[in-house]
């Protein structure tokens, strides 16, 4: 899934097989990660990853 933002005042419709985002690939260090058991709740924590809440 890839959220879109449309800036213009024009409508835009995307159609099936369009090219609508890229991926940009960066270098980083020093990062660590730490396993946990749970996380801790929040405001948005129910329905998913990115979930607005609508049906």
């Amino acid at each position: 899934m890839v959220p879109l933002m449309n800036y213009s005042k024009e409508t835009y419709t995307v159609t099936k097989h369009e090219r609508i985002a890229q991926l940009v690939a960066i270098t980083t260090d020093n990062l660590e990660f730490h396993e946990v058991d749970n996380l801790d709740d929040s405001e948005r924590s129910d329905g998913g990853f990115g979930s607005t809440g609508k049906n």
